[in-house]
């Protein structure tokens, strides 16, 4: 009896794991897109990092999307080439504060669209960072387990931009509901997990464009 149940169990582990890679992105890091290179602290350790858009292709049944990213991960980096499923922003509480997850996904929703160039992009990055780091205390991207290191004119700028994204959470997000998924990387390959926007946000902001340029040209 028990080696039947030993086989059926591994039965079923071969199974779930099939499912698992039938579900599976392909993920293809392309490089950083608008970003700036700045010095950090995290949880006591000093780097240099290029903070700011992450530029992937995300590949499933054959069809290739290409999409900016945000990393929510600051314990892996991201590789060429991994393979990863779609998951709510929830699933960042499992690795930071309780709430973390739908803070980050405001902050993505509200402001990833509109950081047009290197200092709104890498400011979003920072703040970001800063919530997964120390959302649970006082919001300081100059202070805490996460901190932007330096005083030299860009890093100051970013840090001011970042305090300001970090100024416009709302105090009670209980009734938000995030329009931007995780990119959750597989155990192996371990790559960086990331935020990106969920493909019908984009769909709806291509068809207000239009729509938005034609009332500018009436009001004109």
């Amino acid at each position: 009896m028990t080696r039947t149940i030993s086989k059926l169990c591994m039965c079923a582990a071969v199974i779930i794991s099939a499912a698992t890679a039938v579900n599976a992105d392909q993920i293809q890091f392309l490089g950083m897109g608008r970003s700036q290179l700045l010095s950090i602290r995290h949880d006591g350790a000093s780097s240099s990092e290029y903070m700011g858009e992450l530029l992937i292709n995300k590949t499933q049944n054959g069809v290739t999307t290409p999409m900016t990213a945000y990393c929510v991960d600051l314990d892996n980096g991201a590789l060429s080439n991994w393979n990863a499923t779609k998951q709510p922003t929830s699933i960042i509480d499992t690795w930071a504060a309780a709430g973390t997850g739908k803070k980050i996904a405001f902050l993505f929703d509200a402001f990833a669209a509109s950081a047009d160039t290197n200092t709104k992009a890498a400011a979003l990055q920072a703040a970001i960072w800063e919530l997964l780091d120390d959302s649970a205390g006082t919001l300081d991207v100059r202070n805490g387990d996460f901190k932007l290191v330096g005083t030299n004119s860009t890093t100051n700028a970013v840090a001011a931009q970042a305090t300001n994204y970090l100024a416009a959470l709302p105090a009670d997000l209980s009734g938000y509901t995030p329009s931007s998924y995780i990119i959750y990387s597989d155990a192996a390959p371990r790559s960086q997990h990331m935020i990106v926007p969920e493909p019908g946000s984009l769909l709806l902001l291509a068809l207000a464009i239009p729509a938005i340029a034609r009332r500018r040209r009436s009001v004109g």
